[in-house]
């Protein structure tokens, strides 16, 4: 069985649904423009401040601590494209940005959550779960969903206390639905996968740098039989992820070496 070691590249519905409900302004289509800057800014399109003050959308929620949260969408090319969403609180005469995600869909509720929903693609979506602090909104969790399943986004790789090596298996791989692994090394260590055992359709292999989502940086191994290795180019994180052929669940088991 012939693998590949490339990076997933997710495609993003440029589409906006607000859930009913969780929002207490949902229909405010234009924004103030300190707000208007703050996203622009935020969106790396400075020329944008004006058409969003006219376009632009934003949706206000009081969490029951009274922190006032604006959520904002812009209407222009240059960020509705994209479906950035971003996130922010008034800070005197301007607003503090909390955090921009790419959502399809978000529910941001006065008890302090809020969940934004992307779709990498009709099969499966992503979903990113955040908690407010008092200060910011923290990360909970972040899953991959599919159907009535979710997984870790990246899961870490669990190795033993002196191991270099650790043992991850699967049941549930399909085309758009991976298992992922993160694990940190440093430059000019050699990384080792091997297929212990697996479906034949398990057949995609993707491993880059990682930084929270994969950089896509493609790494290019050496293959021998099921095993493929690849000297590191740099310290820091990697994503490491598995893919099936076809949306029938596959299963695998893989050892991962890092020396």
């Amino acid at each position: 069985m012939n693998h590949h070691l490339r990076v997933s590249v997710a495609r993003f519905a440029a589409m906006l649904t607000i859930v009913a409900g969780s929002i207490s302004d949902p229909a405010n289509a234009a924004l103030p423009p300190a707000l208007a800057a703050a996203y622009a800014k935020d969106i790396m399109q400075p020329t944008c401040v004006g058409a969003l003050t006219k376009d632009g959308e934003q949706h206000e929620v009081t969490l029951a601590t009274g922190e006032r949260i604006f959520l904002v969408r812009g209407a222009c090319g240059c960020g509705a494209s994209n479906c950035k969403v971003g996130v922010y609180t008034a800070q005197g005469d301007g607003y503090r940005s909390l955090l921009l995600n790419i959502a399809q869909q978000f529910v941001a509720k006065p008890d302090g959550t809020l969940v934004m929903t992307s779709e990498d693609d009709a099969w499966e979506s992503e979903r990113s779960s955040y908690r407010w602090n008092g200060n910011a909104y923290a990360i909970v969790s972040e899953v991959r969903v599919f159907g009535k399943y979710t997984k870790p986004v990246a899961e870490p790789v669990q190795f033993a206390a002196g191991a270099s090596s650790a043992t991850v298996s699967g049941t549930k791989v399909t085309q758009h639905f991976p298992d992922a692994f993160k694990f940190g090394a440093a430059k000019g260590q050699t990384l080792t996968l091997t297929f212990l055992q697996h479906d034949p359709k398990v057949n995609e292999v993707y491993v880059s740098r990682f930084n929270g989502r994969s950089d896509g940086t493609i790494l290019s191994p050496t293959q021998s039989g099921d095993s493929y290795t690849v000297t590191l180019p740099s310290s820091g994180d990697y994503l490491l992820e598995i893919y099936g052929a076809d949306e029938t669940f596959r299963s695998y088991t893989m050892t991962i070496a890092i020396k």
